[in-house]
């Protein structure tokens, strides 16, 4: 006897891979590859979550591994789970499984690894052959003249030491009102912007603006068709958290610039009048929640004594 290995459960079934060093043992849920000449444990997993019945090897007939030292064989195990999975016989690791409606109890593959057969508890005997290999398609040479045969030879790679590559950088495409902000034309940038109809962009161009300071110039020389939708805007979003400190600087600089030409325009006073009404609104809910407040921190104050 050159060695003594202990697997821990029954062994239901044994195999010896072509390296001479290495077995494989099945029983319970454990899969074990050993050393037969140390009796040394190399790997241990648990792939099958009832008994491991069977256990095989199959010549791997798929496509031919980089390596050229790569095995050409598969580990393959059945269980009472119905599993049949195969195995990397390098790294152990499982590459492929198939569920099968009854407990799996016999595995057998033919040699030239193209035929599985897999024999179950209820006396079916399943037969599974490997695809035929399909041959690839032969390349056809674009028709001259198309635009096929324009980019032939354009997801080619660099092969040569001497060759370059060049690649060809796309300007990103600037929105209007980012143009016009380059202008400095401050006024037709946020005319341009409230366009969108996008709050976020409308922001982002206010805080540009007050960054420029150019809010004023923006806000200024406006008639009544221009001026209306910059107050719609501040008129709904005045009271968002995210936009509301923009805004408030834009009612402050329209009440100061428009404040003389009041009642002239029904449009524009039922905007101004919306936007008192919103901001009155908003007011009234602050008041309230700064009085629960202050109740919450008496009734706090209270319970700590």
């Amino acid at each position: 006897c050159l060695s003594v290995m202990d697997h821990g459960a029954p062994i239901e079934a044994l195999v010896s891979l072509p390296n001479p060093t290495r077995i494989v043992s099945a029983g319970g849920t454990h899969l074990k590859v050993w050393n037969p000449v140390t009796g040394a444990l190399l790997h241990e997993s648990t792939p099958h979550s009832k008994t491991i019945t069977s256990l095989c090897l199959a010549l791997h007939c798929g496509p031919t591994p980089k390596q050229h030292n790569a095995p050409t064989y598969r580990i393959l195990t059945g269980g009472l789970d119905g599993l049949v999975k195969i195995y990397d016989p390098v790294s152990y690791t499982p590459l492929h499984a198939t569920k099968h409606p009854s407990p799996v109890t016999a595995l057998s593959c033919a040699p030239d690894g193209k035929t599985l057969l897999i024999g179950t508890s209820t006396g079916l005997l399943s037969i599974r052959h490997a695809p035929p290999p399909v041959a690839p398609k032969p390349k056809v040479a674009p028709m001259g003249g198309t635009m096929a045969h324009f980019e032939r030879g354009r997801d080619a790679g660099v092969s040569q030491m001497d060759d370059f590559e060049l690649v060809q950088q796309t300007r990103k495409r600037l929105k209007p009102f980012d143009v016009a902000l380059r202008k400095f034309c401050y006024g037709e940038a946020l005319d341009k912007v409230l366009t969108t109809k996008k709050p976020d962009a409308v922001s982002a161009v206010l805080e540009e603006l007050v960054k420029r300071q150019g809010l004023l110039i923006a806000l200024s020389n406006r008639d009544e068709e221009t001026l209306e939708p910059i107050l719609s805007f501040t008129a709904r979003y005045i009271t968002h958290p995210r936009y509301s400190h923009l805004l408030i600087q834009v009612s402050h600089i329209v009440c100061k610039v428009y404040g003389g030409v009041v009642g002239q325009s029904a449009s524009i006073d039922e905007l101004l009048d919306k936007l008192r009404q919103h901001v009155k609104e908003e007011i009234l809910l602050q008041k309230r929640f700064l009085g629960l407040m202050g109740k919450i921190d008496a009734i706090v104050n209270a319970a700590s004594f």
